[in-house]
Formats: C-alpha cells, structure tokens, sequence
C-alpha cells in the first residue's frame, strides 16, 4: 500500500512521568496504608523511519506548557467513584527535570481521607487523523490506584458521549 503525505504523519507524544509509586504495608488493625515515592524514567524521542514528527512535548519548560497541555479538575467521584479530586494545583501537577509529574497526595477534608491527584488533557490543542503515537511514562502500581493514559477524539459528541466516542487506552 502506498504511504500519502497523511499516513505519514505522526504524533510523538513523549511523556516520561515520574509518578508516585506505592507499597502496601499492614497497618495494627489490618487495614492497608500506602507509603509514596517517586521513580524518575527518562527516554529519548525515537526515530521512526517512514513518519515525520509532527507534535512532541519534552516538558524543558519550568511548568507544563497550557499552549499544548489542559488541567481538568473535577471534584471526588466525579465518574468511577473515585476517591481522588483532580486538581490544577501545582501541587499535584508540575515539571521537574524535564518530566511531567502527576503526583496523588492523601489529604484530609470535612474530616474524612481522600486524595488530590492531577488530571491533563490535550483536547482542543491539537488532532490528528493518522500516524504513530509514541508515549513514554512510568505509572504507579499498588491497591486502589487506576492510572491511565488514553487518546479520545476532538468531537467527543459525534458518536455519543463517553464511552460511546471511542476511547483508546495506550
């Protein structure tokens, strides 16, 4: 099959995300606690023969560039029930060493335990219709955890909502 100019298109998204990971320990009552650290993972942009690097973001700046990154904060349980509230805190997202960071943090409100954590989206800062994505990312593993990385498309409303839109998980 013959490449077009479109086909050759691609989208290197590296994304190298020292993020917190945790071990479960047992607390007197039996119940799990998770202790948190951070992992640094750092990669190169890779060549790929027959495509052209059309959006990359090596996170060099001294915040996340809003130009190509939203935050999208939503409150606890906002769609599966989780704990967590996303936020654009600083916080819970920053750049560090060349690395965008999303770091989940226990905190305490109303008197009850929950987290803040980060949540980024590219919608509306750029598309594509084909090519390569490229992601490099390290992601946390450990008991109630859920991270994710997934592609959605411009017009979430075309085909429905969420989940009806297509989601793709990477």
């Amino acid at each position: 099959m013959k490449k077009t100019k479109l086909l050759s298109i691609v989208l290197a998204l590296v994304m190298v995300l020292p993020v917190t990971s945790c071990s479960s320990k047992k607390k007197e009552s039996g119940e799990s606690a998770s202790d948190t650290s951070e992992t640094e993972v750092k990669s190169e942009i890779p060549a790929i023969e027959g495509y052209d690097l059309l959006w990359n973001d090596e996170f060099d700046g001294e915040k996340m560039d809003e130009s190509k990154w939203n935050y999208e904060p939503h409150e606890p349980g906002w769609t599966n029930n989780e704990l967590q509230e996303y936020t654009s805190s600083t916080d819970n997202v920053f750049v560090r060493d060349g690395n965008l960071v999303l770091k989940a943090i226990k905190t305490e409100k109303d008197g009850k335990e929950y987290y803040t954590s980060g949540k980024v989206t590219g919608q509306n800062k750029t598309d594509f219709t084909y090519g390569k994505v490229v992601v490099s990312a390290k992601v946390p593993e450990g008991q109630g955890l859920w991270p994710a990385i997934w592609m959605m498309p411009k017009d979430e409303s075309h085909y429905g909502q969420w989940p009806k839109c297509g989601e793709i998980d990477i």
